[in-house]
């Protein structure tokens, strides 16, 4: 496949640019330095670094969520890029990526070390018999399964998915109701959270795109974590 050629030909390209991203940024301050923090914000800093360090590792990775289309059927959330594109123009053909593409970028990030972040692109851009096939040749290449972030799955289809996949994204975006109204109208949030109660009944893993500063306030976070910690 010329694609994989042509990712072959630039794999040593991408390492040293990846190196030298890494040389400059290395032992960079957190904050630039004209930037004041209050002491309670520097409090709530360092209690944050401590929590994290109890429950996870103090390591990171590099991450590749890899698209196949930039075609969406919905097309009306107010952040999205997809949305931001002139509909007159932009057909479903040539939005959508070749299969060969896909799995070159698959074996890029294979070969690199890269997390695989998950697979996603528009909705309803790949029949649920494209995307299963895609999902096990993504597997045969990247070596395991995968996150998937395609909208909200039902149940049926969620069950063709399971072989390949370790969990489902849902793109709630914001748990404020009418925040989410304005911010995604054709994209209610009870499908995700169907979703992720079937995906729980499944054995499958659970995880949420959440956009801070869409319009919701502090007197919302304790439905978000009330959200997390449901589902």
């Amino acid at each position: 496949m010329r694609d994989i050629e042509d990712y072959v030909y630039f794999k040593p390209i991408l390492a040293d640019l990846l190196l030298l991203l890494l040389e400059t940024i290395k032992n960079q301050p957190l904050f630039s330095s004209g930037m004041q923090l209050t002491k309670e914000t520097e409090q709530l800093v360092q209690q944050a670094e401590i929590i994290y360090a109890q429950n996870f590792p103090l390591t990171t990775c590099f991450e590749r969520a890899i698209f196949f289309s930039w075609w969406c059927g919905i097309n009306d959330c107010g952040f999205c890029y997809m949305s931001a594109l002139p509909k007159d123009k932009v057909s479903k053909e040539d939005s959508i990526r070749h299969e060969s593409s896909i799995l070159a970028e698959t074996w890029l990030c294979k070969k690199q070390g890269w997390e695989f972040g998950f697979f996603s692109g528009g909705i309803n851009a790949f029949t649920a018999d494209k995307v299963t096939d895609m999902l096990k040749k993504i597997n045969i290449v990247y070596g395991e399964k995968v996150w998937i972030n395609i909208g909200a799955v039902p149940k049926p289809v969620l069950e063709k998915y399971a072989p390949y996949i370790k969990g489902v994204v849902g793109s709630v975006e914001t748990v404020n109701e009418e925040v989410h109204k304005k911010a995604c109208p054709s994209k209610p949030a009870l499908p995700y959270y169907n979703m992720f109660e079937n995906a729980h009944a499944i054995g499958i893993q659970n995880s949420m795109t959440f956009i801070v500063g869409l319009g919701e306030t502090q007197a919302d976070f304790p439905k978000l974590v009330e959200t997390i910690k449901k589902y």
